[in-house]
C-alpha cells in the first residue's frame, strides 16, 4: 500500500526488492543483471546486485544517454544489491541507488542533480570531504556570516567561502544530527530567502568546486523552482519500540506546510520498504531530511528508554525472588535458634551449638535486608520511567 501525504499522487516506481534483501545488505550477482526494457520515462530495470559502476553502466544501456557521473572510484565500487524497478525514470532509479547503497566499508554516499546530470559521490576516511562528517550541526539563525561561524565550529577544517549578498541573507535556524559538510550544504543549497528591508528576495547557491565550497545568493525571481528527488529510508524509525508510521508521516507533512512548501511538493511513502519518495525544491527536502534526522533520534531514544524500563522490570522480579527466598531461610533458621536455644536450657546439647544456629539467623536476617535494600532500589529507578 502507499501512502500519499498533502493530497498529491506521484507516479513513483513500483519498488521489488529480492529476497533476502534489506536495506544497506550487500546483495549479489552478475552486475549487470536481467534485460531492461521500456523508455527512459517507464524503464523496467532488472539489476542482479554488483557495484554502483554497474549499475550506471546498465542504466545507460537502457537509455542510450551518459546521465549519470560517477565522481571518484569509492563511489563507482561501492557494492549494490539486486533492484528491479518497473514503471521507473532516471530520478526513481537514482533514488533508489542513493538508499539502497551498501555503507558498509564507506562512509557517506550522496546522488545530486546539477543541471540534468547526476553527480554520484562516496565519502570515507581518505576523502576529503568525507573526513569533514558524522557531526552535529546547529545553528540558532542569523546571516550569512553567523552561518559561517557554525561552519567553522562544527567542522574547523572546511573549506567555505560565503560571497557577497550570501553573507548578509537571514538564514533560519538549522538542527542536524550526524550529517557531513556537504549534507549541511545540500540543505542550504536552493534555500528561498525571503525579502528583508532593502534586500530582494533571495535563492542561495552552493557551488562545489571540490576542495571549495561557494556559497551565493542570486536574486529569486521565477515563481518556479528547481525540483530535486530524494529517498530517505524511515525502517529506522517505525516499527517495534520506535515512533509509529502515522506519527512520522505526520510530522513531516506538518514540517512541510510550516515550511510553506506544500505547493510545489509531492512525496510518497512506500509501506513495503519503509521508502519516502520526495519530488521537492531543494529547501523543502532539507527540511524533510532535518525532520528524519530528528524522528530517528527520537526513536533510538525511546526504544532505548523501553529497553532499560525492560531490563529494571526483570531485575526486580530477580530482586522479589530472592527476598522470598532469604525471608524463608531467615524464618527456618529462627525456628531452629529458638529449638537449640530450649534444647541447650534443658541441658540436650552446648553452648557453642547455640551460639551456632543463632548466627545463621543472624546471617539470612543480614541477607533478607540487602535483598530488601536492592528491591527499593530498583523500584526507585522504575519510578523515574513513569
Amino acid at each position: 500500500m502507499v501512502r500519499s501525504l498533502l493530497a498529491v499522487t506521484l507516479a513513483a516506481a513500483s519498488l521489488s526488492l529480492a529476497s533476502p534483501l534489506a536495506l544497506g545488505q550487500a546483495g549479489g550477482g552478475s552486475g549487470r543483471g536481467g534485460p531492461t526494457t521500456g523508455s527512459a520515462a517507464g524503464m523496467t530495470i532488472d539489476f542482479g546486485g554488483g557495484t554502483v559502476r554497474d549499475f550506471v553502466a546498465h542504466l545507460q544501456e537502457q537509455t542510450g544517454e551518459q546521465q549519470v557521473v560517477i565522481k571518484n572510484d569509492l563511489a563507482g565500487n561501492a557494492v549494490l544489491p539486486p533492484i528491479r524497478l518497473t514503471n521507473a525514470n532516471m530520478p526513481t532509479a537514482m533514488a533508489a541507488l542513493e538508499v539502497l547503497v551498501d555503507l558498509g566499508s564507506i562512509d557517506g554516499f550522496e546522488v545530486s542533480n546539477i543541471g540534468g546530470a547526476y553527480i554520484v559521490e562516496a565519502f570515507g576516511s581518505d576523502d576529503a570531504s568525507g573526513s569533514l562528517g558524522g557531526a552535529d550541526f546547529v545553528f540558532e539563525g542569523g546571516s550569512g556570516v553567523e552561518f559561517m561561524s557554525a561552519i567553522k565550529k562544527t567542522f574547523p577544517d572546511a573549506n567555505v567561502v560565503a560571497r557577497g549578498a550570501a553573507r548578509q541573507a537571514n538564514i533560519p535556524p538549522l538542527r542536524l544530527s550526524n550529517i557531513y559538510l556537504s549534507g549541511v550544504l545540500s540543505s542550504l543549497d536552493g534555500m528561498i530567502i525571503d525579502a528583508s528591508g532593502s534586500q530582494p528576495k533571495l535563492r542561495l547557491v552552493v557551488e562545489d568546486r571540490r576542495a571549495l565550497f561557494l556559497i551565493d545568493a542570486i536574486e529569486f525571481s521565477s515563481p518556479r523552482e528547481e525540483v530535486q528527488f530524494r529517498a530517505l529510508s524511515l525502517a529506522h524509525i517505525i516499527g517495534a519500540g520506535g515512533v509509529s508510521e502515522v506519527d512520522a508521516l505526520s510530522a513531516i507533512e506538518a514540517a512541510i506546510e510550516v515550511g510553506g512548501g506544500a505547493d510545489s511538493t509531492r512525496i510518497q511513502f512506500h509501506e513495503e520498504t519503509s521508502l519516502l519518495i520526495i519530488s521537492a525544491p531543494p529547501g523543502v527536502i532539507g527540511i524533510v531530511t532535518q525532520v528524519v534526522n530528528t524522528l530517528s533520534d527520537a526513536s533510538v531514544d525511546a526504544r532505548e528508554k523501553r529497553e532499560q524500563r525492560s531490563q529494571l522490570e526483570s531485575e526486580i522480579t530477580v530482586a522479589h525472588s530472592r527476598l522470598e527466598y532469604f525471608s524463608e531461610v531467615l524464618a527456618i533458621a529462627e525456628q531452629r535458634s529458638e529449638r537449640a536455644t530450649a534444647a541447650f536450657e534443658a541441658g540436650q546439647i552446648s553452648e557453642s551449638q547455640v551460639h551456632e544456629h543463632r548466627l545463621q539467623a543472624l546471617e539470612a536476617r543480614a541477607e533478607v535486608k540487602e535483598a530488601e535494600a536492592r528491591l527499593m532500589q530498583l523500584e526507585r529507578r522504575l519510578r523515574a520511567y513513569e
